[in-house]
């Protein structure tokens, strides 16, 4: 996804600010989906393959371990989602990212 959206951006050029606020819902698909196959495979195999089939022996993630596991995929997202695409978005591109205008400035 990270790669997917550098191509798109250094390819093409905005040819207004139109066209560029018109990409965020496009970012937050991405993180999104990025978001809902990480915690998809994370529910797989803890779930399934440790649990339901015991291949990871008679190991359980309790609850609030569970929760923890989910938070994780979040912070994954954000530290390989959010923060390159914020500081490897070309031009007026990077202000498609939420939070660039606070971090970056109105440059």
């Amino acid at each position: 996804a990270l790669m997917i959206w550098i191509g798109i951006t250094w390819s093409s050029k905005p040819s207004s600010s139109k066209k560029t606020r018109q990409m965020q819902p496009m970012w937050w698909i991405a993180a999104g989906l990025l978001s809902a196959f990480g915690w998809l495979c994370q529910s797989w195999f803890v779930i399934f393959q440790w649990q339901v089939t015991g291949q990871g022996g008679s190991y359980t993630v309790p609850p609030g371990g569970m929760l923890l596991l989910l938070v994780f995929v979040l912070i994954d997202v954000v530290l390989l989602f959010w923060l390159p695409t914020l500081l490897a978005s070309p031009r007026t591109y990077r202000f498609v990212v939420p939070g660039a205008v606070n971090l970056l400035g109105n440059r």
